[in-house]
């Protein structure tokens, strides 16, 4: 039994990759082995890159996910637009082209509960949408943007600790190596 246990703990993490995440690769998602992507979450088409995490049924259609980036539960991300200028919404009976525009969040970044981002938005590396937001335009690097329609009510740093920041390249070192780069950054 204890055998048993043994080998389930060293595998755990390698089965529940492929019961929880093969399904998101078979519909055009590509997850990272170290992203988490939470239960009910539904994706289409994107791109989740190393040690970011989504909660709860999200929905995210079309995008492209920079590293170490957090999204809250409830957080929806791209999906479809209808032809509100044609005679009918249907995306049955509308042929206008609505869809497929790459929406695109950026490195470390934080995404509040109950957000809405428009696809084909871009998401600077840094920046910090609030709970609630509804995001129509592109979002700066390390700025912080609220309400709906989502409107910049700050910057994280000065632009000096941006550009360090940004030279650093520390989302493309493991937590640990990066968590030092960070510390030492400004000692």
């Amino acid at each position: 039994m204890k055998l048993i246990r043994l080998v389930f703990r060293c595998f755990y993490p390698k089965l529940k990759y492929l019961i929880l995440f093969v399904p998101y690769r078979i519909r055009g998602n590509n997850i990272s082995f170290t992203a988490i992507i939470s239960k009910g979450t539904l994706m289409n088409y994107c791109n989740v890159d190393h040690y970011t995490y989504i909660g709860h049924y999200c929905s995210l259609n079309s995008c492209k996910i920079g590293k170490y980036s957090s999204i809250a539960p409830y957080v929806m991300i791209g999906g479809a637009e209808h032809s509100y200028w044609w005679y009918s919404t249907s995306h049955h009976i509308s042929k206008e082209n609505i869809g497929g525009k790459l929406t695109v969040v950026g490195n470390d970044v934080w995404i509040g509960t109950h957000a809405v981002i428009r696809q084909g938005i871009t998401i600077g590396n840094g920046a910090v949408i609030g709970a609630g937001s509804v995001v129509l335009s592109d979002v700066e690097p390390y700025s912080v943007v609220v309400g709906s329609p989502a409107k910049k009510i700050k910057m994280r740093f000065d632009s000096k600790t941006e550009r360090a920041i940004e030279g650093s390249y520390y989302w493309n070192y493991s937590p640990n190596k990066a968590f030092k780069i960070l510390t030492n950054l400004f000692k």
